[in-house]
């Protein structure tokens, strides 16, 4: 670290080191500077994992004099991030790939220890499987790479990959997809901190040079149906312990989890007319609580859910 950040005296912020070098081929630095002959920056740029820099050697096109060389060098030296002491820390300490931090983060959220943001609760098993599924992709393509070397450029090329992935001869992902994978990428890599909490890798992600799609939930394909189609539905279904089933989901709005996680002598009112929700079932069938939530059903459902024999015989908990 000493080698490449001092600070100067009388200064007490670090300074970086390296200043960059431009020149033009075959001339040497006494030499006059000819406008009219194309110049190149030489630098030298830290690589995680790695003692010795790298050297790095960029065209900067023509330039006026040196100073104009100079002024380019130094924008494209700050664009790579050797200019910057956070970074230069970064690629210097101990490498953590994204595969390690991805399984010490979902450890610490089943644990309880990370929640969520909003409700400052544990999250939902429905959630965790979710994060686990992004997990499994993102570390198939770049797990084994280094936090420190994860930036706008691998996110870019992590976006374009899973726009180009197809599945049964149609896209793989969908935008919003791509977006939450997306999230998960960034939340783990800023969830590794200090013993002061601060990120180790702070980004600030470019939206527009990674190219990662802008979803509006208005233009979201939500699929309806019509009361007549509804009814269409129910009265064809072959089972008619599912019947209950269709009209609840499509009467309440309720998710299918939830449904099924719901116990007829527990959770319906008597009278059929009022559902309490309280927990909700994983994709395993495991049950968890939620927060309660009371539902008053329209009475055009009283024809499908009210039935005594139903609710005597008990076939919504032989189906959840």
């Amino acid at each position: 670290m000493l080698r490449r950040v001092i600070v100067s005296a009388g200064n007490t912020e670090p300074e970086i080191r390296q200043r960059g070098y431009a020149y033009q081929k075959g001339r040497k630095k006494s030499e006059p500077w000819l406008p009219k002959q194309r110049a190149y920056g030489f630098f030298r740029i830290d690589v995680p994992g790695q003692l010795k820099q790298e050297d790095v050697r960029i065209p900067l096109g023509l330039c006026r004099d040196r100073i104009s060389a100079m002024l380019k060098l130094r924008e494209a030296m700050k664009k790579a991030g050797v200019l910057g002491v956070e970074k230069i820390r970064e690629r210097i300490a101990p490498i953590t790939t994204f595969e390690a931090q991805a399984a010490w983060w979902l450890a610490e959220i089943r644990a309880g220890r990370i929640v969520n943001s909003k409700t400052r609760k544990p999250m939902r098993a429905n959630t965790i499987d979710a994060y686990s599924t992004a997990i499994a992709y993102l570390n198939g393509v770049i797990g084994n790479n280094a936090l420190a070397a994860l930036d706008n450029s691998e996110a870019q090329k992590l976006v374009s990959r899973m726009k180009s992935e197809t599945s049964n001869g149609g896209r793989r992902f969908d935008d919003k997809t791509i977006v939450e994978f997306f999230r998960v990428f960034k939340t783990v890599i800023a969830s590794a901190k200090d013993e002061k909490l601060r990120e180790t890798y702070p980004r600030d992600w470019d939206l527009a040079y990674i190219a990662l799609p802008r979803v509006n939930k208005r233009e979201q394909h939500r699929p309806t149906f019509t009361a007549n189609e509804i009814s269409f539905i129910v009265a064809n279904v072959r089972q008619p312990i599912y019947k209950v089933l269709f009209a609840l989901l499509a009467g309440s709005g309720l998710r299918i989890g939830k449904a099924l996680a719901l116990e007829i002598r527990r959770h319906v009112s008597v009278d059929c007319s009022v559902v309490a929700v309280r927990q909700q079932r994983d994709r395993w069938g495991n049950r968890s609580h939620t927060s309660a939530n009371v539902l008053d059903l329209p009475n055009d459902l009283d024809a499908q859910i009210k039935p005594e024999r139903l609710i005597r015989g008990d076939h919504w908990n032989t189906l959840s």
